[in-house]
C-alpha cells in the first residue's frame, strides 16, 4: 500500500506541473519569436537557470536531515516557484527572463532533495519504485494538462504573441495555488529525531559518509547529464518544421503521454528486477531518440520521436531516484544524498545546454544531436559495468 504522504506529494507535483509546463514550455518560443533571442543565449539561460541554483539543492537536502520534518523546506520551495513564475508578465529582455528562470530554479533547488527524501522515507524498500513512479506519473500527467491548456490558447497561431503568452501565465496561477494548498493541508509528517544521522558524523554539521556505490553512481549520472541538454532545443526543432505552435505543443503532449503511461509500471518493475536495468533502458531510449532527432525533420517522424523520447522519462526518472534510496539507507544522510544527486545534475546541466547551443549555432542540428547521443551511450556503458546494485 502506497502511503498517504506519497500520494499527496504526487498530487502536488500534478498541480505544480500544470502551472510550470503551461508556462515554461512556451518560454523558448517566447524568447526566440517575441524577444528575438539567439540559440546561444537560450542555451545560456537554460544552463545557468538550472546550474546556478544547484548549491541550494545540496544544502536543502543536508538541512532536511537535521530538521524534525522535511515538509517546511518542500513547502518553501514550491511556494517560491509559484510566486516568481508570474514575473514573466513583466519580462521584456532575455536577461530578465534569465533572472526569472533562475528564481524559479531556486524554488526547485530548495524543494527537490527534501521531497525525494520524504518519498523515500515514506516508502517500503519493495515499494520505492512504485512510489517514485507514482510521483513521476502524476508529474507528467500534470505536464500534459498544462500543455493542453497552452494548446487551447495558442493552437491557431503560427507564432507566439505576447498577449497569448501572458494569458497562459495568468491561467497557470490557479493550479500553482492549488499545489500550495494541497501541500499545506495534505501532508501529515511525523517528527523524526533531530539526530537522525547521528553516528554517521563525528562532528556536528560534518558531511555524511556516503557508500562507494553511491559515488560511482554519481560519476555516471554526471556523464549522462552532460548529454542531457535542455528540452528547449527540442521545442525549437519542432517549431522549425513550420507546423505552428499547435504542432510544437502536440509533440510535447505525446511525449508526456508515453512518460506518464510508463512511470508507474517501470517503478513497479524496478521493485522486482532491480533498478539498473530500467535506468539502462531509459538512457538507451534517450540516445536512440537523439540520434533520431539528428536525422528527422518532417512532422510524422518527429511526432513518433517525441512519443519515443517520452519513454526515457517514464523508464528512468523515478527509478534513478529510487536507486539512491537503495544505495543510502535511512539514517545515513539520505537527504544529503538526494541533494548531491540534484547538485550533480544541476552542475552538469549548464555545460550540457550551453555547449549544445554553441554546437547548434556552429555545426547545426545533426552534429549536435548525434554528439549527445554518443555521450549518453558512453554513460550507459559506464552504468552497466562500473555501478554495482545493492540487494534491497
Amino acid at each position: 500500500m502506497i502511503k498517504r504522504n506519497v500520494v499527496v506529494l504526487a498530487i502536488v507535483s500534478f498541480f505544480n506541473d500544470i502551472a510550470s509546463e503551461a508556462t515554461l514550455r512556451l518560454l523558448p518560443l517566447f524568447l526566440s519569436q517575441v524577444l528575438g533571442t539567439s540559440t546561444i543565449a537560450i542555451g545560456l539561460i537554460e544552463g545557468l537557470a538550472e546550474s546556478t541554483a544547484t548549491l541550494l539543492k545540496l544544502l536543502s537536502g543536508w538541512i532536511s536531515d537535521r530538521l524534525p520534518r522535511r515538509k517546511p523546506l518542500v513547502l518553501a520551495g514550491y511556494s517560491f516557484s509559484a510566486v516568481t513564475r508570474p514575473l514573466l508578465l513583466l519580462a521584456t529582455t532575455w536577461p530578465w527572463v534569465l533572472f526569472i528562470r533562475f528564481a524559479d530554479r531556486v524554488g526547485k533547488g530548495i524543494r527537490t532533495a527534501p521531497r525525494d527524501a520524504l518519498i523515500a522515507d515514506e516508502s517500503q524498500a519493495n515499494k520505492r519504485g512504485h512510489s517514485f513512479g507514482l510521483n513521476r506519473a502524476l508529474d507528467t500527467a500534470g505536464a500534459l494538462v498544462g500543455l493542453a491548456i497552452a494548446y487551447a490558447v495558442v493552437a491557431n497561431s503560427e507564432t507566439l504573441t505576447r498577449a497569448a503568452f501572458n494569458k497562459v501565465i495568468l491561467i497557470a496561477l490557479v493550479p500553482a495555488a492549488l499545489s500550495i494548498l494541497v501541500l499545506t493541508f495534505g501532508i501529515k509528517e511525523q517528527a523524526r529525531a533531530t539526530n537522525a544521522v547521528a553516528g554517521t558524523q563525528p562532528l556536528p554539521g560534518a558531511r555524511p559518509k556516503m557508500p562507494r556505490e553511491f559515488w560511482l553512481y554519481m560519476v555516471v549520472v554526471s556523464a549522462f547529464t552532460l548529454s542531457n541538454s535542455s528540452d528547449a532545443f527540442l521545442v525549437l526543432k519542432a517549431a522549425r518544421t513550420r507546423g505552428g505552435i499547435g504542432f510544437v505543443l502536440i509533440c510535447l503532449m505525446v511525449m508526456n503521454v508515453s512518460g506518464a503511461a510508463l512511470a508507474i509500471p517501470a517503478g513497479k518493475l524496478s521493485d522486482v528486477i532491480g533498478r539498473k536495468q530500467l535506468i539502462v533502458a531509459g538512457w538507451l531510449v534517450y540516445a536512440l531518440a537523439y540520434a533520431g532527432f539528428a536525422l528527422s525533420s518532417s512532422h510524422a517522424p518527429l511526432l513518433a520521436l517525441f512519443f519515443f523520447y517520452g519513454a526515457f522519462y517514464g523508464l528512468a526518472d523515478g527509478v534513478e531516484r529510487s536507486f539512491i534510496a537503495d544505495l543510502v539507507p535511512e539514517g545515513q544522510g539520505r537527504g544529503f544524498a538526494y541533494g548531491v544527486f540534484s547538485f550533480v545534475v544541476g552542475v552538469m546541466s549548464f555545460p550540457a545546454s550551453l555547449l549544445f547551443g554553441l554546437a547548434l549555432a556552429r555545426w547545426g542540428e545533426q552534429t549536435s544531436f548525434l554528439a549527445d547521443a554518443a555521450i549518453a551511450t558512453a554513460a550507459t556503458v559506464g552504468l552497466i559495468f562500473f555501478v554495482p546494485e545493492k540487494k534491497r
